[in-house]
């Protein structure tokens, strides 16, 4: 398998081109491999309650994570976000 990839400067002067001619969106995708992608299930699920900011930084001092009242979950141990990928692969 032959490829190259592609800058973010270049993967939009290529969309741009793409879009400029019109194509069919079924067409494009004529070839492209399927992906599936199962969603990861946790183990279990607690919720838990603090009574004060305090309370909640200590339990996250205990776990070893930042934590604040607008934290709406959290793997333990710590998984970060996904970030956007930057290159893309495209074959040739």
């Amino acid at each position: 398998m032959s490829g190259i990839f592609l800058s973010k400067h270049s993967m939009r002067k290529r969309t741009r081109k793409v879009i400029n001619q019109n194509p069919d969106p079924m067409d494009l995708w004529e070839g492209m491999p399927e992906f599936e992608q199962e969603k990861k299930e946790p183990h279990a699920k607690i919720v838990f309650r603090f009574e004060s900011e305090e309370d909640l930084q200590e339990f996250a001092s205990l776990i070893g994570q930042k934590l604040t009242a607008k934290t709406k979950s959290s793997w333990h141990p710590f998984k970060p976000h996904r970030r956007a990928v930057k290159k893309v692969w495209v074959e040739h």
